[in-house]
């Protein structure tokens, strides 16, 4: 039962410190070039991976906390309901990309739009933490069994560092069954909203799930 109130007041500890902590807006990307990754609704199924270095983020102002939610700058819109739509992230050496990844973490699952131009934001359900020393990749997909256009973000010449395919699969996931793609000059801008660990020091690892349990 001791237990039970000691887990109960530190995990309420870590929750309050972590929701009283500033946002920290991490922006990478300052060119206006067109991509069509990763809102690829032109076809009913797309995958696209991107990633980003740890140096970016930190130069970016990023510290070791929790991804919140990202952002993508939309210069054209195609209101099409994105079904199936998932955001995963992982931690990982990687500097390039040339292949679809596993070991994802859920970010988020369920439908998307896009409903303006300028920044769209997608709000994280599972917070993605982030130690301050890996690099980061972000997943995202969608299962569509229709199709209209794009809706065409803002990115960077960064060659390696996006890969991505679209297609028409009507009866199958493109999440799971798109298992190839191509590897992309061009980045999507991004705004990463991140939470910073605060409240403990000398503290740079991040747990992932919090859990009770009783002696």
């Amino acid at each position: 039962m001791k237990t039970i109130i000691f887990n109960t007041l530190f995990i309420t500890f870590l929750i309050f410190t972590n929701l009283n902590a500033q946002t920290v807006n991490v922006y990478i990307g300052t060119d206006t070039l067109s991509s069509n990754y990763p809102f690829t609704t032109y076809w009913m199924d797309g995958r696209t991976d991107i990633l980003f270095l740890e140096s970016e983020i930190t130069a970016a102002g990023g510290v070791p906390g929790y991804f919140m939610g990202i952002s993508f700058y939309v210069n054209h819109v195609d209101t099409l309901t994105m079904k199936g739509f998932n955001v995963k992230m992982q931690n990982t050496v990687d500097t390039s990309i040339s292949s679809f990844s596993g070991a994802w973490e859920i970010c988020f699952n369920g439908e998307f739009k896009v409903l303006s131009t300028g920044w769209q934001t997608i709000y994280f359900t599972q917070p993605f933490g982030w130690n301050g020393n890996d690099n980061i990749k972000i997943e995202i997909c969608y299962n569509n069994n229709r199709y209209t256009w794009f809706s065409t973000v803002r990115s960077t010449t960064m060659p390696r560092r996006t890969y991505g395919a679209y297609t028409d699969l009507p009866n199958v996931d493109g999440c799971i069954d798109i298992t190839s793609g191509t590897v992309q000059t061009r980045r999507p801008n991004i705004w990463l909203l991140l939470t910073p660990i605060t409240g403990i020091s000398n503290n740079t690892s991040v747990p992932k799930k919090y859990s009770l349990s009783q002696n």
